[in-house]
């Protein structure tokens, strides 16, 4: 029993840590910007993100006994009846799952970024944390669209991320902002790449997955970025340490502090813990580049953290699973 504690501590202490890391991450991809564009900005820390990666990949496989990647045997699988499949079969399969799963999330995660590099040219990184958190609220929202029934908390927390929304972005007439909007559509884009993560790394390696992510995002954005924004060498230097904080920290050691942290944080604990990013987002605008936000902000962020929170604690019914009666 004080094992299990401890790897929980020791995986909330991970999670925790990865993310301040993404917190951070927005005060390096608002100063990176001053450097380069926003576009060679997404191309450069995705192919460090990549290159951070791919060492982990080649190790795990090298440590991964032969047949590693096949599921275990059952006993069913012995008996007559059952149609084996070949080898061979199987590792096509999963070989295409990988990459369809690779292209699926690297096009969303690169249209999300993008959106969210272009947002931060016009609203606090403060606030651009809050906005992109709202993701967490639009995940479980989606499964309207795929039949999936969606309970009375999850549509008050709608709400309350609605009204945060609406006291962080609406200080005038004119109503929200162009990079508001931006990073409202990154959210967006966000929620369907968590979605189609969760459909495709239950089948695949999580690692490979998350480097063909990477690699598809380097593809789409290395053309535009030279016909775009033709970076210079020099650019790309000056703005070293932010690049290199976004893709080696934020892709890289963020996303293996992930994956120790949810193999021994209970599920809810490691969301919850994630979703503190948007809170180490403003801490770090606040500290790092004097981005102080009004009190209307500031509840607006309360508003959004607290709906956040809310819809990913699990409900009466959940719980009951979790936690039967004893008799």
């Amino acid at each position: 029993m004080r094992n299990e504690t401890s790897n929980q501590m020791a995986g909330s202490a991970a999670l925790l840590l990865a993310a301040f890391i993404w917190g951070f991450a927005f005060v390096a991809q608002r100063t990176g910007m001053d450097y380069v564009g926003p576009i060679t900005f997404q191309c450069s820390r995705s192919l460090m993100g990549c290159l951070t990666l791919l060492p982990m990949i080649l190790f795990r496989d090298l440590r991964k006994p032969s047949g590693a990647d096949h599921p275990q045997r059952t006993y069913a699988e012995d008996s007559p009846a059952v149609t084996k499949v070949p080898e061979g079969a199987r590792e096509k399969k999963s070989g295409h799952l990988l990459l369809t799963g690779g292209l699926i999330t690297g096009v969303t995660y690169t249209v999300a970024c993008c959106f969210q590099q272009y947002g931060l040219l016009y609203v606090d990184v403060g606030k651009a944390g809050f906005l992109t958190s709202i993701y967490l609220v639009m995940v479980p929202l989606c499964g309207v669209f795929l039949g999936e029934k969606i309970g009375v908390k999850v549509w008050g927390c709608v709400v309350l991320a609605i009204s945060g929304m609406a006291l962080l972005s609406l200080n005038g007439p004119a109503g929200f902002g162009l990079g508001d909007i931006l990073i409202l559509l990154c959210a967006v884009f966000y929620t369907l790449q968590i979605r189609a993560i969760g459909h495709f790394a239950p089948q695949v390696d999580s690692v490979k997955l998350s480097f063909l992510e990477f690699a598809v995002s380097v593809l789409l954005t290395a053309v535009p970025m030279f016909i775009l924004e033709k970076p210079q060498l020099s650019q790309l230097v000056a703005g070293a340490v932010p690049i290199l904080y976004a893709g080696v920290c934020s892709c890289g050691i963020a996303y293996t502090l992930q994956i120790v942290g949810q193999k021994y944080a209970p599920p809810t604990t490691a969301t919850l813990l994630m979703s503190m990013e948007s809170v180490f987002a403003m801490i770090g605008g606040v500290w790092l580049l004097h981005q102080i936000p009004t009190r209307r902000e500031l509840l607006g962020c309360l508003l959004i953290l607290t709906a956040v929170v809310m819809v990913q604690l699990p409900g009466r019914r959940h719980r009951e699973v979790l936690e039967p009666e004893e008799n």
